[in-house]
């Protein structure tokens, strides 16, 4: 309800002719809409030519960002074309006096973010651009000030906690794992059963429809010898497109496991990098942040993955040595329900965001571009790795409550509260 009042206020701040344009860029996809919408007008493919390769898996591709943009003036001519495609093809808007709001993670090459500044400012003069982060964006679908968001995309997992407001930034941690590597089993399944090669949109399509994520005590059972031979024999036959498919219960099921690797042997898992997100914070903000915590991204839309993540958290919590000291989070592992579709989470974040007040510092007018050379600064990355004078000072952390109820919240504050109290409580959080 918080959600929906801020973005019908968009027509008071803003004007109702005058409403920004939300950009959403993602590497698979990029959402874009008007401020004040409960989610985007349009869920388009991103058409650029450096993302659309990387994007492909029909062969291996160990392309590295910075040998892709290597030729900048044909990727500002993509990424132009990028922005006439937003405007005019979908949108079908003049952009003169159109805000337009940039939302970018932190995992996202700047050069795309500066080159899509100098397009819109330079080409389609629009007044100003404000820059969001989707890493935060989420919390502000649920109107509380503390959560820990799980940002699930395409190729990297991100994991980042706010707490008060305020980014914890040495709680940020990535991890590889995401759609693409998802994508990429169920593609080598598919082909090793006999199927030909197929498109991008029909392997999305199959995962969206088929695959699920299996809990810990399916996994242990239907991942024994004989019944691997069982889930192959049984087999589901599908026409999509005109196109006959044929693939059994085992890729069906096996695709999922690309996302929660054995950690003993170095696999990337969604669990062990959010917990070790956990093991970098503060003490005093833990339980705050491992029982709220956001799930984003379309990867996350996998049925079984909420389950099978809240299971993994639990299992390494109680089997690994190096979480032994946040063991007693065990009982406190909790996912906050979500009000929006996990795809679209840090789209509407960003159109509740740009109703509030105190948002000038992430504006950027076309006289301030022009004035600074055409140069746009990656303010948020710089934030990251900023020293806190006040977080140098503080050498020790309180000590942990060892005996919480679970149920008792208005019991834990008091004595976080208690804990916290002194010279010392201001400079728990590394604030930006």
């Amino acid at each position: 309800t918080w959600g929906y009042k801020k973005m019908e206020a968009s027509g008071r701040k803003w004007g109702y002719d005058k409403k920004p344009i939300i950009i959403d860029i993602g590497t698979a996809y990029c959402k874009i809409g008007l401020i004040g919408e409960y989610a985007p007008m349009h869920i388009i493919a991103n058409t650029i030519q450096t993302y659309a390769k990387i994007r492909d898996i029909s062969e291996p591709n160990e392309t590295t960002f910075s040998e892709m943009c290597a030729s900048s003036t044909q990727l500002q001519k993509e990424v132009e074309e990028f922005a006439y495609s937003i405007l005019y093809n979908y949108m079908q808007i003049s952009p003169k006096d159109k805000p337009v709001i940039l939302c970018y993670s932190f995992m996202t090459p700047f050069i795309l973010v500066s080159m899509l500044s100098n397009a819109f400012f330079t080409i389609y003069n629009v007044p100003s651009i404000s820059y969001f982060l989707t890493n935060v964006l989420p919390i502000y679908t649920y109107a509380v000030p503390s959560g820990f968001v799980i940002d699930c995309g395409y190729f990297s997992t991100q994991c980042l906690g706010i707490d008060k407001g305020v980014i914890i930034k040495s709680s940020f941690q990535s991890c590889e794992t995401g759609m693409y590597y998802v994508k990429n089993t169920l593609k080598k399944m598919l082909a090793a059963e006999g199927n030909p090669p197929l498109a991008i949109e029909v392997l999305e399509d199959l995962i969206a429809r088929f695959a699920i994520v299996l809990t810990r005590k399916q996994k242990e059972e239907f991942f024994k010898e004989e019944n691997i031979t069982k889930m192959k024999a049984k087999q589901f036959a599908i026409d999509l497109s005109g196109k006959k498919i044929v693939f059994s219960y085992y890729a069906r099921v096996l695709c999922g496991e690309a996302l929660f690797g054995n950690s003993d042997e170095e696999e990337e898992n969604v669990a062990y990098s959010l917990l070790q997100s956990i093991l970098k914070m503060p003490e005093a903000v833990r339980h705050s942040q491992i029982s709220r915590i956001v799930l984003s991204g379309g990867t996350t839309m996998i049925s079984g993955f909420k389950r099978r993540l809240i299971e993994e958290m639990t299992f390494l919590l109680g089997t690994r040595p190096e979480f032994s000291t946040i063991l007693w989070l065990k009982d406190h592992v909790a996912v906050l329900p979500n009000a929006f579709p996990p795809n679209i989470l840090s789209w509407v974040g960003a159109s509740i965001l740009g109703n509030l007040k105190k948002t000038e510092k992430m504006i950027l007018t076309k006289e301030e571009f022009v004035k600074n050379d055409k140069e746009v600064k990656d303010r948020y990355w710089e934030l990251l790795n900023a020293t806190n004078e006040k977080a140098k000072d503080y050498s020790a952390p309180p000590p942990r409550p060892t005996h919480m109820r679970r149920s008792s919240t208005l019991t834990y504050k008091k004595r976080m509260s208690t804990l916290v109290s002194g010279p010392q409580a201001n400079s728990i959080i590394t604030s930006p």
